[in-house]
């Protein structure tokens, strides 16, 4: 793959990161803030997560090691089985 594409791959998946950080956040506001049991569902909470996480796994090194401060309990356990 040529550099070219592989710096677009990097911007799609950090603009698509930032698009589900915002999503989450909504959601979270919904639930904490609001009590809106219907917005704010924790299984919808946990596939943003899980979603952030596999963009994030597309990311460059320097990003993979900012990722890891997310402190998401999947992404140490899968960097521990490696």
């Amino acid at each position: 793959m040529n550099k070219r594409k592989k710096n677009r791959n990097y911007r799609v998946a950090a603009f698509e990161t930032l698009l589900k950080l915002g999503e989450l956040q909504q959601l979270v506001f919904h639930r904490h803030y609001d009590q809106e049991l219907d917005k704010g569902n924790p299984r919808a909470g946990w596939a943003y997560v899980l979603t952030i996480r596999d963009l994030s796994m597309s990311s460059t090194r320097k990003h993979k090691r900012a990722n890891g401060h997310l402190g998401l309990p999947l992404a140490r356990a899968r960097k521990q089985s490696r």
